[in-house]
């Protein structure tokens, strides 16, 4: 199946259609959850989800087993058009071996999250080559007055996927010039060096490689991204994109470690890129074809 006909199956998702929102991680604001219901409805969707989604079990929402009923029939659920998560935390990675995949990877669907939904995002790259959404979620970002700031890319992701999109944000930073395509994966930092050496980690050849996150000591990322390097996965990367890791004048520090740990490397880097662990953050495509042009300071997404 072609690229194009994977997202003329999977979308568009329309004013009117279901949202189903599960809660795979950690436990949240059920005042910040609803708030951000009230926003999906605003713009003309149907967001949907179970009863028990508020309850907790110590740092996580609920069982392992209970999450991943809830997620499986979201999948599965033909009414469901668009899957989207209430907060990130911990708790996707527990839900991995006990998803029924055959059924998942027959039932395509528009799936938006970040933090620790970043590996469902890659194994539905890796597996299926089915696109999803690296971006914002109901409680954490959807119930925030800057939610707006995404309201653009969400439009155009959820209802006109097929035609090509130019991300560009004055807060980019060019680290090293270049031109580079090819699909984007990634995610957060963290959660994709826990999957090494499991049967979901990521899938990097080729590709241009996204990596954020947040909370991190310098040290740590140099530990991340080393662990990365010694497992092949930056071996045929052709452009390298990082969300914004620091604040400050730690951003200064960051730049020359990120310039010193990619010497040699032939292709665009690119930081600052606003999305995942960030206010106003925006949305970026996995598994979708992209370009970088450097000095355009964007990404066109194909």
């Amino acid at each position: 199946m072609s690229h194009s006909d994977i997202l003329k199956r999977i979308g568009p998702v329309l004013p009117g259609d279901t949202i189903g929102l599960a809660a795979p991680g950690s436990p949240f604001s059920k005042r910040d959850f609803l708030k951000g219901v009230a926003l999906l409805k605003s713009w003309g969707y149907c967001p949907v989800f179970q009863r028990d989604i508020f309850q907790s079990k110590g740092y996580l929402a609920r069982s392992d087993e209970r999450r991943a009923q809830e997620l499986a029939a979201l999948f599965l659920d033909p009414r469901v058009k668009a899957i989207l998560f209430a907060r990130g935390g911990y708790g996707m990675m527990r839900l991995l071996p006990l998803l029924p995949w055959s059924q998942i990877g027959r039932s395509p669907k528009v799936v938006m999250g970040y933090s620790d939904v970043t590996p469902l995002l890659n194994v539905l790259w890796t597996r299926y080559r089915y696109p999803s959404l690296h971006g914002p979620m109901v409680a954490t970002d959807f119930s925030q007055k800057w939610a707006t700031s995404f309201k653009k890319d969400f439009l155009h992701f959820f209802q006109d996927p097929q035609r090509p999109y130019f991300f560009s944000d004055p807060r980019l930073r060019v680290l090293q010039p270049g031109r580079a395509k090819g699909p984007l994966v990634g995610g957060c930092l963290s959660l994709l060096v826990s999957t090494l050496g499991t049967p979901y980690e990521i899938e990097t050849h080729g590709s241009l490689l996204f990596l954020e996150d947040r909370g991190e000591a310098l040290y740590r990322v140099d530990r991340m991204l080393t662990q990365l390097r010694l497992a092949k996965k930056l071996e045929g990367v052709r452009g390298i994109l990082l969300g914004s890791f620091f604040s400050g004048s730690q951003r200064k520090d960051f730049y020359r470690f990120i310039k010193d740990f990619f010497k040699g490397f032939s292709g665009p880097i690119l930081t600052e890129v606003s999305t995942g662990h960030c206010r106003r953050a925006r949305i970026l495509p996995i598994g979708r074809m992209a370009t970088i042009e450097s000095p355009l300071k964007g990404i066109t997404i194909l």
